[in-house]
């Protein structure tokens, strides 16, 4: 026994001797500097849309709206038929991204909607923009009539107008989204959907033709294209109506133009308004 007190310091030196020498023969480890926060954000902001693109189509906020009180994760999971601790865990991004509302009544937590969420995020409202965001999760970019959302507030203007949007098939396919209320478009009945595609000359015939946003960022070839279509499709006295949305001077901003057609990585063209005048077509 005395034998083993006496080894314990030799070998609490040895484990010490042993320790300094892996340390100086260690190279000085350097700490990388810390993500700047803005950068943070945008590496992460795609999870923060997809967070809210679930919650739409899931019906979260359908299903909190509908009920009478807060509702609990399980209960939550019971009508959506959704995984309990997977909900909660759900729920609670909500509630980070101030969607949702959490309180604890008694041993329980409890969530409902925002007055942001209640406003915008459930399909009962008029303000909804739960469509839109749908359509967002869907789609990259609406080439042609997209949503036509556009052509239902012309027909409310313009009550006697017969109004066909034409787009690419998996745009009309999602266009009923966005089809307001009888409430608030009252002769929306005067407003079609066909599929088509501007690069091809068998566009619906029509009296006007309205092109929104679409010139802005193609190649002259094929700028030149789109209008030749359109204008062998015009009738006698019709007539072409061009609505842009253009770059600044330095084609810095605006921010959501930028994003919106970054995300399409290929051989387009964007232009500010000196550009567009300049333009040869």
């Amino acid at each position: 026994m005395g034998s083993r007190v006496r080894a314990f310091p030799r070998l609490i030196r040895t484990i010490f001797t042993t320790t300094a020498r892996v340390v100086a023969g260690r190279k000085e480890i350097v700490a990388p500097p810390p993500i700047p926060g803005k950068l943070h954000d945008l590496i992460f902001a795609f999870r923060q849309s997809k967070v809210l693109f679930a919650a739409c189509d899931l019906g979260v906020f359908d299903v909190l709206h509908e009920s009478d009180a807060p509702q609990s994760a399980e209960d939550i999971s019971s009508k959506l038929t959704t995984n309990v601790d997977a909900t909660t865990r759900f729920m609670d991004a909500l509630v980070a991204l101030e969607l949702l509302e959490k309180t604890k009544q008694g041993k329980s937590w409890l969530y409902s909607n925002t007055e942001m969420a209640k406003q915008f995020l459930t399909k009962s409202s008029p303000d909804s923009v739960d469509g839109y965001i749908r359509h967002s999760n869907q789609l990259l970019y609406p080439l042609f009539g997209g949503t036509g959302s556009m052509a239902y507030t012309l027909c409310q203007y313009y009550p006697n107008m017969k109004i066909t949007v034409c787009d690419l098939q998996s745009v009309v396919d999602s266009a009923y989204h966005f089809r307001p209320s009888l409430e608030d478009c009252p002769n929306q009945g005067n407003v079609s959907h066909v599929v088509g595609n501007f690069f091809q000359p068998d566009l619906p015939k029509a009296d006007l033709y309205v092109m929104s946003r679409i010139l802005h960022d193609w190649t002259k070839e094929k700028v030149d294209l789109i209008l030749s279509n359109v204008f062998k499709c015009l009738p006698s006295g019709g007539c072409l109506l061009i609505a842009e949305r253009f770059l600044n001077k330095d084609k810095t901003g605006p921010k959501s133009h930028l994003l919106q057609c970054s995300i399409c990585l290929c051989r387009w063209r964007e232009r500010n308004e000196q550009q567009q005048n300049t333009s040869s077509f």
